[in-house]
């Protein structure tokens, strides 16, 4: 298979993106090819009322508070693709804010990713049913090729 020119990874900093990423830098072009790396924070909400109502209109500190927090996650995706970026190709991070799934499918749309890669936490059918999984979500909504790695020893079945 020829490598991809743009590929996509899902970051949330546990063991499993770690997998995945290895798997993608395989995957990458060595030649000009592109290793996206795109972390997804959960948006801040505003500070409730006594009532615990939310603020109809947030005040400037709690859009500081917001772009310092996307700061830390930007800072903390950074020093992660540290390890990564030895490779012939271009790291790029990026982090972005809202629904992990659509995000993705976004930034993959924006860098016109070839293939996405993500890794799965491998959750029951129960906890699929109750939380859903970003995986699955962005296998049925990407317009690319979307590799999803499990941990070696989640593959193997146990005797």
């Amino acid at each position: 298979m020829a490598p991809y020119k743009t590929v996509l990874v899902g970051i949330d900093f546990s063991e499993y993106c770690r997998e995945a990423v290895r798997h993608a830098m395989g995957m990458v072009d060595p030649d000009g090819g592109r290793l996206v790396l795109v972390h997804v924070v959960d948006m801040l909400q505003p500070p409730a009322n006594r009532l615990g109502a939310y603020n109809v209109s947030p005040t400037k500190g709690f859009y500081s508070e917001q772009q310092d927090h996307l700061k830390r996650h930007l800072d903390e995706l950074d020093a992660f693709a540290k390890e990564y970026r030895e490779g012939e190709f271009q790291v790029i991070t990026e982090v972005a804010q809202g629904n992990a799934a659509k995000e993705l499918l976004h930034r993959a749309y924006k860098n016109q990713a070839d293939l996405i890669v993500i890794g799965t936490h491998g959750l029951s059918r129960i906890e699929k049913f109750l939380i859903g999984s970003v995986a699955e979500k962005v296998v049925r909504g990407a317009s690319c090729p979307v590799l999803v790695v499990k941990l070696a020893a989640q593959g193997k079945k146990k005797k």
